[in-house]
């Protein structure tokens, strides 16, 4: 809208509408034709979303099957369901993570662009690139590196291409802020990353082993969610700081619920208890105590971010406490704290890295807008 008065500004924001969709809710369905949800325009405040037509070809119970055609995410718009592909065909739009979506009525729509003919001019250019995008975004091709820093990814197929995209977005890849990968071209598979983390924290808090999009695995680490939903804690057990980093506080007693909350399985729940500890002899036991240091005596392995009380009542005797930090959350906190991450530096090869996912693999529509070309 730049170029636009402040006054016809003020007015179009008194009759737009934000709204909120939870994960999977819909925005529009291909079968609710003529809603004014449709014929709005949809600005995307944050988020993710999906668009997808239906298939005749599916396996359902219908018979019919969702094909997921483009993604659009915060800073993208579309005028409605009907022409956000300049081809003039319904579509269904999903939300796939919490997304706020301004909606513009189309009569406001209107009335603004015939009043500023530049506005409506780069409406057209936007949607001329969702036209070119539309081959791209049914086989979904992408070359997920800076080709001025990367070597070229080589695309197999454009089968294999479309997975890699669907699953960019469907494993929250895109979503994250700190995505840890590896090389694979460089990686020598000596695992040194994941001891390296179990060093300094006490419990590897990663696994090199993930997704694989060309020569690149996305390790199974906690990315840092835009909109981590994993933050829903009763207890306060997990947040976040000023500069990004989610982090699990001396306040969680293991309950789980962040585990269960990440859609991604990067939360793990760990035993404080050493399980293996009781079962060892006794002479065992005791050697045990000199090597490793007073944190294995009598079977329990304290974390030192367990080692604290946390703000618990101080009422609660000491014992009580004890009782509640038997399991403890473990994640990824980009080694909060430490002026480098363990992961990272003790890579031997420079394999591993950590990327922001939009600027490495650049956004949805840039993936869908290279492959028109």
């Amino acid at each position: 809208f730049q170029g636009v008065s402040s006054v016809d500004i003020r007015q179009v924001a008194e009759q737009t509408q934000v709204r909120r969709y939870d994960r999977d809710e819909r925005l529009f369905s291909e079968a609710d034709k003529g809603q004014p949800e449709r014929e709005s325009l949809h600005i995307l405040l944050d988020g993710f979303v999906k668009v997808a037509r239906r298939t005749a070809a599916g396996t359902g119970r219908d018979k019919t099957d969702e094909r997921i055609i483009a993604y659009r995410q915060g800073g993208d718009y579309f005028a409605g369901g009907l022409d956000m592909l300049g081809d003039r065909r319904a579509v269904t739009v999903t939300a796939i993570t919490r997304t706020n979506v301004a909606q513009v009525p189309r009569q406001v729509l209107l009335a603004l662009l015939a009043r500023y003919p530049e506005v409506r001019q780069r409406f057209s250019e936007r949607l001329q690139l969702y036209r070119d995008a539309t081959a791209a975004a049914y086989s979904g091709v992408f070359e997920p590196f800076n080709l001025n820093q990367l070597v070229k990814v080589n695309t197999a197929s454009d089968a294999e291409a479309r997975a890699g995209l669907d699953s960019l977005v469907r494993d929250g890849v895109v979503e994250g802020t700190e995505v840890l990968v590896i090389d694979l071209d460089k990686c020598i598979h000596c695992n040194e990353c994941e001891e390296a983390c179990a060093r300094r924290h006490g419990h590897s808090r990663m696994n090199r082993k993930g997704m694989v999009v060309g020569n690149i695995s996305i390790a199974t680490a906690c990315r840092q969610c835009q909109d981590p939903v994993c933050m829903l804690c009763s207890r306060a057990g997990i947040a976040r700081m000023p500069s990004g980093e989610v982090y699990i506080t001396e306040s969680c007693i293991g309950c789980g619920i962040c585990a269960e909350r990440c859609p991604y399985d990067n939360i793990s729940i760990m035993t404080l208890e050493d399980e293996d500890a009781a079962a060892r002899p006794a002479w065992e036991q005791f050697s045990s105590f000199f090597k490793k240091g007073a944190g294995k005596e009598r079977g329990r392995k304290v974390l030192p971010m367990a080692a604290a009380p946390g703000p618990l009542n101080a009422q609660q005797s000491i014992d009580a406490f004890g009782e509640m930090r038997k399991k403890l959350a473990i994640k990824c906190d980009l080694c909060a704290g430490y002026n480098n991450q363990a992961c990272v530096q003790a890579c031997p090869t420079g394999a591993a890295i950590r990327i922001n996912p939009t600027t490495f693999f650049g956004s949805t529509e840039e993936i869908l807008r290279r492959r028109a070309k």
